[in-house]
């Protein structure tokens, strides 16, 4: 299968609820933990109240959250800032929740139906928000990606004409085609048309010499070159690219969505 076919594969495509099922899992997670622990005043509840409080607070906040960042990933290429796009999200959501979780700390009883104390709630909102709104973040962070001569006018004038990286391959590895890199310790596994080769390095500082060459890094441990990748496939939960030479490479969590919308998948 080519990479063309396997952008067509349905085995990647997945509701972007159901992609969302951990941050949600976190989410009430987070909840039971400030049920139990009495967060803000609530200690004195008793624990079932507590619980049925928080946990669909968080998962509400969540819900939302999800609904502002559906488009994080286009968010933070629009910004170019992981750090801003966390603060741009998790104040929108907090703006939401504030007056949302007074509203039910009302019906609980605990806050008097005065909306001026919305204020109150903006503290500990942007508290909780921040916190969520990072794992988001986190869990759909965009990859390290080099790009190839041809990709566009701009690009082809700011990669260099031949990667820093190859010149780092010992003369029997010299014109061979890049398959992938593997960090695996302080070293790096250099897999190649015409073999492999080890070399000390870290695997964030290679991917910067590998512009030049498209590819990106797929997992915290592997950068890949697209031209390589022959079938994208899900096994046993796992997200995997098959790749020329008879080498299986996975798929980080965290990297999947951005690696679809670029079209790998």
């Amino acid at each position: 299968m080519t990479i063309d076919e396997a952008r067509n594969n349905t085995a990647f495509d997945r509701p972007d609820l159901m992609r969302q099922a951990p941050q949600f899992a976190i989410s009430a997670g987070v909840g039971v933990l400030l049920a139990v622990s009495g967060a803000f005043g609530t200690l004195e509840t008793p624990l079932l109240v507590r619980l049925a409080y928080w946990v669909p607070i968080m998962l509400i906040g969540s819900a939302i959250g999800w609904v502002v960042s559906n488009h994080l990933l286009a968010l933070e290429r629009w910004i170019g800032s992981p750090v801003m796009t966390w603060l741009i999200v998790t104040i929108a959501v907090s703006l939401i929740m504030a007056p949302l979780v007074l509203g039910i700390g009302i019906g609980f009883g605990w806050a008097s139906a005065d909306w001026r104390n919305v204020i109150y709630y903006l503290v500990p909102s942007f508290a909780i928000s921040g916190l969520m709104c990072a794992i988001g973040v986190f869990l759909n962070r965009l990859p390290q990606v080099t790009h190839g001569p041809a990709d566009t006018a701009e690009t082809a004038e700011t990669v260099p004409a031949r990667p820093a990286f190859l010149d780092r391959l010992p003369a029997r590895l010299f014109g061979a085609e890049m398959i992938a890199v593997e960090a695996q310790d302080h070293y790096l596994k250099v897999h190649t048309s015409r073999g492999t080769d080890m070399i000390l390095m870290r695997l964030a500082d290679a991917v910067k010499e590998l512009e030049g060459i498209e590819g990106a890094r797929v997992h915290r441990s592997w950068w890949v070159a697209k031209g390589a990748v022959q079938q994208a496939e899900r096994g046993n939960g796992k997200a995997l690219l098959d790749l020329a030479g008879g080498l299986q490479v996975p798929v980080s969590r965290s990297y999947a969505r951005a690696l679809r919308e670029d079209g790998w998948f």
